[in-house]
């Protein structure tokens, strides 16, 4: 019995480790950023139809990792939540985000100190955002200057001045 349990052990080792490196592999060439979370539930939903894909093909084939990769569908997929929730973190830990509205609409600007580049977002009543503009940003002061092909914008203390031909008064997140 015990050398059953380890048996199961090493395949699951197994199996966690393919889907640990596809899964890391995929996280860092993609470098998803916290609004596009959907790939969290595609990617999940993937991992987890793919191993009982696999465990339901492996059933009629090779019956000792039938189990296993039912088990693994569900161990991997938590794992791997709690993975992408640290990774958000992460990528929200150099972002500064400032939240405004103007012409009764919210919009959030969100500033990356790692590469200084900018997004703006609307964000709608659900929580979603949507980027509609994105460009480079370069801090003098106590200025920040946002720039893309089109538009040229500055954020002078708490006003944010440019935006739709108006000063809007920003409140830091």
């Amino acid at each position: 019995m015990q050398r059953r349990y380890r048996s199961l052990a090493i395949k699951i080792l197994i199996a966690m480790g393919i889907d640990a490196v596809l899964f890391l592999g995929f996280i860092l060439w993609w470098q998803p950023s916290i609004d596009e979370s959907t790939i969290e539930l595609l990617l999940l939903t993937a991992i987890f139809v793919i191993n009982i894909g696999l465990a339901v093909a492996f059933k009629y084939t090779i019956r000792s990792w039938y189990f296993t990769l039912v088990l693994n569908s569900i161990i991997a997929v938590l794992i791997f939540h709690i993975i992408l929730i640290g990774w958000y973190a992460y990528q929200d830990s150099g972002m500064v985000k400032m939240i405004f509205s103007g012409n009764e609409k919210h919009y959030e600007l969100v500033l990356d100190k790692k590469d200084t580049s900018y997004s703006f977002y609307e964000k709608y009543s659900d929580g979603s955002l949507n980027r509609f503009m994105s460009g480079q940003y370069k801090i003098s002061n106590d200025t920040v200057y946002l720039t893309d092909p089109v538009n040229q914008m500055m954020v002078y203390k708490d006003t944010l001045i440019g935006f739709e031909k108006k000063k809007i008064v920003l409140k830091e997140e």
